[in-house]
């Protein structure tokens, strides 16, 4: 046939005409030339469209594309097409020869090309040297389906490469030779179950851009060229080149292994590649000999079955083997000992996991192992790694540790073992494992097998620790909570913790699960960071360890009515941590040192009766209520604090960088300053009195004060009659004028008073001139009586260190005064003139300063009490009984102590030129005392003073040589006097030991010495006989009254001594000794 035509200078043109039967040849009239063919050179030969589509007649080809019959059938070396709509040319016989090339193609879009080789026929593409392609082709979007159909044992033989881009090619046999590349674009389908020969050194590449079916066979190099998911059909690959580029997946986008076997088998060196994306190998099989080097990206993932087989050495630089299954799977290592993976990924999620087929060495794996998701089972196996590389379990992944075996050693990488926030190690040996210290995520115990927690180091756990039902052995053990959510520290009955320490910073922190006592916690309990709940239990330690709670920590008491930690040896709770009581139900707070004591929810709260609670830095009370009896709390910080609004019993200042108050404070008990300075600026700071005790500030050291105002309150009780119901008052604070006190109860007879001289015309004109607020004069000559002053005007100043005589009307009666209180050293001005007698000279009604009761026994020196010329004894009126209660050293009559209250005023007197100073070191040791209503007990009277401050038993007269007697009566209160004999007393009046007896409105009883009457008769020691005068005085109009005169119920005298009372009006005689008591009548005439 006409294989070349050559034009020369002119265009030929050349046709087929038809006519009659036979086919001419019409030349046109140009210059034309033919070439015969000449061997190496080939022509183009067309299918055309209508011939019968047998491949040796003549009749079904053409030599251009589209045109007429040549009259010809392909010849050796010639470029065959077969292409145009609906053709389909069958090669019937083997045509002996060998073709340049094979084109199925589309010529239009939708045209349906098609080859077909029937049974036994071979047909043979190969140029002689390297060529001789198969092209299945269509045009750029076309929708056609050219076809290429190997039937029964057919062979389509291809030297070149196969290049299908469209249609489909559906063999039986194909030979690839050599140097062979089959470029598949389309699916390959071989499933007629004919076979394709693939030397080793062939190439198949599928190219096509979309989804591929790849063929399950033997290939010498595999190629994904193409974009698109690539699917290998079920069965077994094997890949037999002996290159680094045996298989190269890298075009594609996905590759799907799902039930193929990929193999590489060869014996010479290969490139084992990770698949494109996420794609898996589902069972990669590495055999044959030679060198393998996996490649070091992308990832190799596995998702079922890795076998290494043979002889092989692995060269695994930077790669990445991950298993990432979802069934049981198995990493394997053979009977191995050089290296076989660099970095071995774990992500198994289903079954049992990843499972370790053999101890991992650091020669078996070079580089890291992360478990990053699913479960890596160690099978029992140790695992030694390579120091700078790292063991890591990702969040949500586990690490099973089965046998006996324990944690992986040898790694040194960062952090290493490197266990993230949420992930698991658990600990599922069923022989004895010990627990290594690392920082867990999960950590959990299962099976049976003991466990022995870490002697040394610290076991972490972020997020929850699951101890099964295991024995633990834990001595020198630390378990560290550390996670940033909230946690459950499980607490079983039996032995699980030595140390224990929180470090929780998030949620609610870290909770106990069930109670700790001696037996599950055997060491200490530290609240490093972030929180501990108690979850409502209770904690009980061991003797000689510690429960701490460190700077910035809390620890929250929660449930109901849990309580502080017991039975450790040591509670510290640092200056910034902080405890919460935030139980529903009462809770006590323990006389411990707090850093922040805090109170939250709804239970109510008990502050301890004894001892004391120290803050460091903050209290904050909450909404709860309060059982604050007794209680004492310490603001003893190194920094100011705030002292929040709260009814405090005792508050103490112990910080010398101060305290202030943010809130109003009420105080029942003693304020107690040791360091630093109370600021109340702003503020209320009430120091409460009721019948039970009023509140007091106890001595201020130096360099101590409070800064801003108080209020002193001052509960008065009931006078016996209206008649007795003046007090003797002072302010213990500055500023005051009368009319503060009137705030709180009447006044009468002075200018502004409630009833004043401008209302004598009203209501009250009965007592509108009389004055109800006086003052005393010393210098006023004449008796005691004349120095009265009274009020005269309610503008009138309350003046420092000065005394007033207040008639209260209507008690009790609870009254308050509001400024900044005295403190430091006061003195009262006093004055001496001597006019007559000396009981009538030198009396001066002075003042207690301070918001706190003071000790006239105080000693006197610089830093107590100065009395320059001033008698022994003091005296207060006292209402309850209608007479003067008195007290010198030692020696108390009619309910007078040792101790003046807070802003009551008292008599002295002044027997010279007088000065009489009062420091703080005064202010009485005993604070916030309770009057104690009691029947009478030996040696006690209950003649209360006027405020009553003290629960000492008042009276009680325990002094030697010493005769306490009392007038008793149904008519009128109890009437003392005191009697004793001193080393320094005379028979006369001694202004240090003795004291006047100043009259009542009521009974009288009085010792008479050189005609004066005493109330306190100090006489000198008792070496002789002594007569002693007696004098009883009632009111005018008592008419005929029963006394009882009785002594102390315990004897103070020396047994040696006789007692003898006579009666002077009928001569009765009563021995004392013997007989406690004398009655008699009297009138008020006699």
């Amino acid at each position: 046939m006409l294989n070349a035509l050559t034009l020369t200078n002119k265009v030929m043109n050349l046709r087929y005409l038809s006519g009659k039967g036979k086919a001419k040849l019409l030349l046109l009239p140009f210059l034309f030339c033919f070439l015969l063919s000449k061997q190496g050179y080939s022509a183009n030969i067309y299918s055309i469209v209508g011939g019968d589509g047998v491949w040796g007649n003549a009749g079904n080809w053409s030599a251009t594309s589209g045109g007429l019959s040549c009259g010809c059938t392909p010849v050796a070396g010639d470029d065959v097409y077969v292409e145009g709509s609906s053709v389909t040319i069958t090669v019937a016989a083997s045509p002996g020869v060998n073709f340049n090339s094979l084109t199925v193609r589309e010529l239009v879009d939708g045209d349906n090309a098609a080859l077909a080789l029937n049974t036994g026929v071979t047909l043979n593409v190969d140029n002689g040297a390297s060529g001789g392609d198969l092209n299945i082709t269509d045009v750029a979007g076309g929708t056609g389906s050219p076809s290429v159909s190997l039937g029964g044992t057919s062979v389509l033989s291809i030297r070149g490469s196969v290049i299908i881009n469209d249609g489909d090619l559906t063999a039986n046999n194909i030979t690839l030779n050599s140097t062979s590349t089959l470029k598949i674009g389309v699916d390959f389908d071989m499933s007629a179950g004919g076979q394709i020969s693939i030397l080793a050194n062939s190439t198949v590449d599928y190219f096509g851009s979309g989804a591929q079916s790849v063929l399950t066979t033997t290939y010498g190099k595999l190629k994904f060229s193409g974009a698109g998911t690539k699917t290998f059909q079920s069965g077994t690959v094997q890949i037999k080149n002996n290159s680094i580029t045996c298989f190269d997946p890298s075009g594609a986008t996905t590759v799907v292994c799902t039930g193929a076997t990929i193999q590489f088998n060869s014996t010479g060196a290969q490139t084992i590649p990770g698949l494109p994306g996420s794609s898996s190998y589902d069972v990669l099989t590495i055999g044959g000999s030679g060198t393998k080097t996996f490649a070091n990206s992308p990832t190799i993932n596995i998702f079922g079955t890795l076998t290494l087989s043979g002889t092989n050495t692995y060269v695994v630089g930077t790669s990445t083997i991950n298993f990432n299954g979802t069934g049981n799977q198995t990493i394997p290592f053979g009977a191995r000992t050089t290296v076989t993976y660099n970095d071995i990924q774990v992500n198994c999620t289903g079954g049992t996991g990843a499972s370790l087929g053999s101890a991992v060495t650091s020669t078996l794996v070079a580089g890291n192992i992360t478990v990053q998701s699913g479960t890596l089972n160690n099978g029992g196996f140790a695992i030694a790694g390579n120091a700078g590389k790292t063991f890591q379990v990702n969040n949500g992944a586990t690490f099973r540790l089965t046998g006996s075996s324990g944690m992986p050693t040898g790694f040194s990488g960062a952090g290493t073992p490197v266990l993230q926030a949420t992930s698991t190690v658990d600990f599922n040996g069923n022989g004895g494992q010990t627990i290594d210290a690392a920082n867990y995520g999960n950590l959990t115990s299962s099976n049976t097998g003991a466990r022995t927690l870490a002697a040394a180091g610290t076991i972490g756990v972020f997020t929850t620790f699951t101890p099964g039902t295991n024995v633990y052995t834990v001595v020198g053990s630390t378990i560290n909570f550390n996670g940033t959510g909230n946690q459950s520290v499980p607490m079983p009955a039996t032995a699980l913790y030595n140390d224990i320490l929180i470090n929780c910073t998030g949620g609610t922190g870290a909770t106990l699960a069930a109670a700790v006592n001696a037996t599950n916690v055997t060491g200490n309990i530290t609240v490093q960071t972030g929180t501990l709940n108690n979850g409502g239990f209770a904690i009980v330690g061991n003797a000689a360890k510690t429960f701490q709670v460190n700077n910035g920590a809390t620890f929250v008491l929660s449930g109901t009515t849990s309580a502080m930690p017991t039975g450790f040896g040591t509670t510290t709770l640092q200056a910034t941590s902080t405890v919460n009581f935030n139980g529903t139900g009462s809770q006590d707070v323990p006389a411990i040192n707090f850093g922040n004591l805090t109170s939250s929810s709804t239970g109510g709260r008990v502050l301890a009766a004894a001892g004391t609670i120290g803050i460091a830095t903050t209290f904050t009370p909450g909404t709860n209520i309060y059982t604050i009896t007794g209680s004492t709390v310490n603001f003893n910080g190194t920094l100011a604090q705030s002292i929040p609004a709260f009814s405090f019993i005792n508050l103490q200042l112990n910080n010398s960088a101060g305290a202030s108050l943010t809130g109003s404070v009420n105080l029942t008990g003693v304020c107690t300053i040791g360091a630093g300075t109370l600021t109340t600026t702003g503020q209320t700071f009430t120091l409460l009195s009721t019948a039970a005790g009023t509140a007091s500030i106890a001595a201020i050291p130096a360099g101590s004060a409070v800064t801003g105002n108080i209020t002193m309150q001052r509960y008065s009780g009931s006078a016996l009659s209206p008649l007795t119901d003046w007090r003797f008052l002072c302010s213990a604070v500055s500023g005051q004028k009368l009319s503060n006190w009137m705030t709180f109860f009447p006044m009468t007879g002075f200018t502004g008073a409630t009833c004043n001289p401008g209302d004598c015309t009203g209501g009250c004109s009965t007592t509108c001139t009389t004055p109800s607020v006086y003052t005393y004069n010393e210098a006023v000559a004449g008796t005691s009586d004349n120095g009265y002053v009274s009020a005269g005007n309610i503008t009138d100043d309350i003046l420092d260190g000065k005394g007033y005589w207040v008639y209260l009307d209507a008690t009790p009666v609870t009254f308050a005064v509001t400024g900044a209180p005295y403190q430091q050293a006061k003195s009262a001005s006093l004055t001496y003139n001597d006019y007559g007698l000396p009981s009538d000279d030198g009396w001066n009604v002075v003042s207690n300063p301070y918001p706190s009761a003071i000790d006239w026994d105080a000693l006197s020196d610089a830093t107590h009490w100065t009395k320059t010329n001033i008698g022994g004894t003091i005296y207060i009126w006292n209402a309850a009984t209608g007479s003067y209660a008195s007290y010198a050293t030692g020696a108390p009559v009619n309910g007078g102590t040792r101790y003046i209250a807070s802003q009551q005023a008292y008599w002295v007197q002044a027997t010279g030129a007088p000065a009489l100073t009062v420091r703080e070191l005064c202010k009485a040791e005993t604070q916030n005392p309770n009057y104690l209503k009691v029947a009478k007990s030996p040696n006690t009277s209950q003649i209360p003073i006027a405020f009553k401050d003290f629960p000492v038993p008042l009276n009680t007269n325990t002094l030697f040589n010493s005769l306490k007697l009392t007038a008793s009566t149904n008519a009128y209160p109890d009437d003392e006097i005191f009697i004793r004999f001193l080393p320094g007393a005379s028979n006369n009046f001694d202004s240090q030991y003795d004291g006047w007896k100043l009259s009542g409105y009521y009974s009288n009883l009085s010792s008479v010495m050189n005609s004066l009457n005493y109330c306190i008769n100090s006489l000198p020691d008792l070496t002789s006989d002594v007569t002693i005068p007696l004098r009883l005085t009632i009111p005018a109009g008592s008419g005929v009254v029963t006394y009882t005169i009785s002594r102390d119920s315990i004897l103070m005298l020396p047994m040696s001594s006789c007692i003898i009372l006579e009666d002077k009006k009928t001569g009765s005689m009563t021995d004392l000794r013997t007989t406690v008591s004398y009655t008699f009548t009297i009138s008020d005439t006699t």
